[in-house]
């Protein structure tokens, strides 16, 4: 997560100098949210709960990049 925190941090956009976080806690939240989801799905996949484990995987892409969006700063749909 540090990585990502540094990359939003010190990335270089055309015409934009730095990207800034806007919400570092807000970051944090949604990206520790789809880790332990994440973590969740694999534990599915060991006692062969395949539609749960996909479920929970297509969730924790979802709140990984609502994390990445809000670390950019855009705005909530």
């Amino acid at each position: 997560m540090d990585k990502l925190k540094e990359f939003f941090t010190i990335a270089t956009l055309p015409g934009v100098r730095f990207v800034p976080y806007l919400d570092v806690e807000e970051f944090d939240r949604w990206m520790k949210s789809a880790l332990k989801t994440l973590e969740s799905a694999k534990k599915d996949l060991e006692f062969e709960y395949y539609n749960w484990a996909c479920f929970k995987a297509h969730q924790a892409v979802e709140k990984a990049l609502k994390a990445v969006l809000i670390g950019v700063g855009r705005p909530r749909a």
